[in-house]
C-alpha cells in the first residue's frame, strides 16, 4: 500500500517536473510544419530515452558492475555535475522571466537568490517534503493549464494550426533541439529520486507533462502562428495575456505566474535533491574504501 501511494506521489511530482522551464523557452521557426514535427519528435523520443535511462539505471544497480567503487564514483560525479547544470539553467530562466515579465525590470540578481535559497532549502529537504508538496501542486497546474486554454480558445484561430509551408528538415531538426534537451534534462534527476518507482508510472508522468505542455504549445501557436510567434520572447506569456474572464480577470496573467513558479520550483528541487542523495550516496563510498584503505594499513604495520 506504501509503495503504491510513493508511485502515485512520485507521477505526480515527475509530471510538473517536467513541464518545467518548458513553458518558459518555446520557440518557433516561421514554419508550422516544422515546429509541430520537431516538437511532437522531440515528445516521443525524450520520453522513449528517459524510460529507457531509468530501465538501464535499475541494471545497473543490481549488477557487479554498479557495485565497483570507482565506476559507481565516477557516475556519481558525472550525475551531479549534470543535475546541478540543469537546475542552474531552470533557476536562470525562471528569473529572467520573473524579472523581466513579472516585475518589470531586467535586474535579475535578487530573483535569481531569492529563487535560488528557496530551491536550495526544499530541494535539501527531505524527500516527502517535496513529494507532499507535488501532491498539492499537481491539480493547481494541471487545472490551470486547461483553464488558461479554455478561455483562450476565443482568440485562437484554427488556419493557424495548418501548416501552409512544406516542412525542412533544417527546420524541424532546430525545432526538435528547442525542446528535446529540456524534456530529457528531468529524466536523470527524476530517475535518481524514484529508482524503486515502477517504470509504468516514469513514463506515465512523462506522457502526462508533456500532453500538457502540447496544450501550452497549441495556445501559442494558435493565437499568433508560427510567423508572429516566432518575433515573441516568452510567447506562451504573451498569448495568455491576450485572454480575458469578463470582468472578474481582464488578463489570466497571474495564473501563469503561479504555473511557472510552481513547475520550475519543482523542476530545480527535485534536481538539487537528487544532487543531494549522490553526493550522500558518493562521500559514504568514499569513506568505505578510506576505510578499508586504513585497514589494510594497519595489517601491514
Amino acid at each position: 500500500m506504501t509503495r503504491s501511494v510513493d508511485n502515485r506521489r512520485f507521477f505526480m511530482l515527475a509530471v510538473i517536473a517536467v513541464i518545467g522551464d518548458m513553458l518558459l523557452l518555446f520557440s518557433f521557426t516561421e514554419n508550422t510544419a516544422d515546429d509541430i514535427i520537431g516538437l511532437l519528435l522531440s515528445a516521443v523520443l525524450a520520453t522513449l530515452v528517459a524510460v529507457l535511462f531509468k530501465g538501464c539505471a535499475e541494471i545497473m544497480q543490481k549488477s557487479k558492475f554498479y557495485n565497483n567503487r570507482l565506476v559507481f564514483g565516477v557516475i556519481c560525479v558525472s550525475l551531479c555535475l549534470v543535475v546541478l547544470i540543469t537546475a542552474l539553467y531552470c533557476v536562470m530562466n525562471f528569473s529572467n522571466y520573473a524579472s523581466n515579465v513579472m516585475l518589470g525590470t531586467e535586474e535579475i540578481l535578487i530573483t535569481f537568490v531569492s529563487f535560488s535559497v528557496l530551491v536550495t532549502v526544499l530541494g535539501f529537504s527531505k524527500k516527502d517534503i517535496l513529494l507532499k508538496l507535488s501532491l498539492l501542486l499537481f491539480s493547481a497546474v494541471f487545472l490551470l493549464i486547461i483553464f488558461m486554454f479554455a478561455f483562450s480558445t476565443a482568440f485562437m484561430e484554427v488556419k493557424y494550426l495548418i501548416p501552409y509551408k512544406v516542412p525542412t528538415f533544417s527546420g524541424s531538426f532546430s525545432a526538435f533541439l528547442t525542446s528535446f534537451p529540456v524534456f530529457f534534462s528531468t529524466a536523470v534527476p527524476l530517475t535518481v529520486i524514484g529508482i524503486r518507482v515502477k517504470k509504468r508510472y516514469f513514463a506515465l508522468s512523462y506522457v502526462l507533462g508533456i500532453a500538457l505542455t502540447v496544450i501550452a504549445f497549441i495556445n501559442i501557436l494558435s493565437v499568433f502562428g508560427s510567423e508572429f510567434a516566432s518575433t515573441l520572447e516568452f510567447p506562451y506569456s504573451k498569448a495568455v495575456s491576450t485572454a480575458s474572464l469578463g470582468h472578474i480577470f481582464s488578463r489570466l496573467d497571474i495564473f501563469l505566474y503561479c504555473v511557472c513558479f510552481f513547475t520550475c520550483l519543482i523542476k530545480a528541487s527535485v534536481c538539487v535533491s537528487s544532487f543531494s542523495f549522490l553526493t550522500a550516496k558518493f562521500l559514504n563510498n568514499l569513506l568505505k574504501k578510506i576505510n578499508i584503505f586504513i585497514e589494510k594499513k594497519k595489517k601491514l604495520w
